[in-house]
Parts: C-alpha cells; structure tokens; sequence
C-alpha cells in the first residue's frame, strides 16, 4: 500500500512540475482539489506514473552514487591510512630487536658496574696502602717541618728575585744618569761651537 501512496505523491509533484513548467502559479498548481478531481486518461496516468517512477529512480539513483562517492573515497582514505600502519609481523620483528638492545644494555650495564666497583676497590686500596706508606715514613712533626722548609724557600726565592729585579733598576739608573751628562755636554759643545 505504501508504494501506491509513494507513486499518487510522485504523481502528484510531476503534475506540479509539469504546470510549473507551463509558467502557472504555484498556488494553481498546489490546488490538489484540481489535481484530484481531474479527469484523466488511463493512457496518461501509467505514462505520468512511469514518469515519475523513473524520475524517482534517477534521482534516487544519483543519490545513492554520491553517497557511494562518498563512502568509496573514505574507503580509500581509510586504505591509504592502513597502508602507513606497521603490519603485525613488522611490529613482532620491531619489539623483538628492541628486547634484544634492551638484553645487551642490560649486560653491559652489568659488566661496567663490576668494572666501576672493581676499579674502585683497587683506588681504595691504593689510598690505604699510601696512608700506610706515609704514616710510617713520615710523622706530624717532620710534616710540620717540611712544610715550614717549603715556606722558607718561597720566600727566599722571593728575595732573590726581588734583589735581581733591585739589580736591574740600578743599572737603568746608571745608564740614564750617563746619558743625560752625555746630552748636558753635548748642548755646551753646540752653544761654544755657535759662538766661536
């Protein structure tokens, strides 16, 4: 029943068309009271029905194609995701080499720890064996005195370099009194020269 209801309204809006199309107004056209009421062949009513059933059918089957367009092209957007995804086997081959870098850093890890702690067993060692050592060679008091020699020494060191650096401002002194007796004569020979 309801696909004779579908074509009476298909009837209905061809026959709007069709009056549309003639440049009748729209309320003339919307007046079903004519649209009901009119006679009309059986010959035009099969043929304005298939009209409409194959208008009905374009249009339905136009709306379907896009809407399969559409569903196609998120079909390949979709494909296209799909192909930057890692496969399964890709992604075992993937975790599997990462769980054996993580297995050699772990070893390694494990050698240098007992490299570290060995290496640090022999400097601990080797600090007591040179506190051992200079307990027993040398005692406070000749450190004491050790350290008083070294000072001594710097500071006659200091001494001697400040006697070389004394040294040296004597001969610049010299050697500047020299010059300005030489340039003192030199003015009285010019002024005696001028005059004679």
């Amino acid at each position: 029943m309801w696909i004779v209801d579908i074509i009476y309204i298909l009837y209905i809006l061809v026959y709007i068309y069709y009056k549309m199309s003639n440049n009748t107004s729209v309320n003339e056209c919307c007046n079903t009271s004519n649209v009901l009421y009119e006679e009309v062949s059986l010959k035009e009513f099969i043929e304005t029905k298939i009209l409409a059933l194959e208008k009905a059918t374009t249009i339905a089957a136009s709306t379907m194609e896009k809407r399969l367009e559409g569903m196609n092209e998120l079909r390949g957007q979709l494909k296209d995701q799909a192909l930057t995804f890692t496969t399964k086997t890709e992604h075992e081959i993937l975790l599997k080499k990462i769980d054996e870098d993580v297995g050699q850093i772990r070893e390694q890890l494990s050698k240098s720890r007992l490299e570290y702690e060995t290496l640090f067993r022999r400097i601990d060692d080797d600090i007591k064996q040179i506190r051992e050592f200079l307990s027993k060679t040398i005692n406070k008091n000749e450190y004491d005195k050790m350290l008083d020699d070294i000072k001594v020494l710097r500071e006659s060191k200091a001494l001697l370099e400040g006697k070389a650096s004394q040294q040296f401002a004597n001969v610049a002194m010299i050697i500047s009194v020299i010059g300005m007796l030489l340039s003192v004569i030199g003015f009285i020979i010019t002024v005696a020269s001028m005059f004679l």
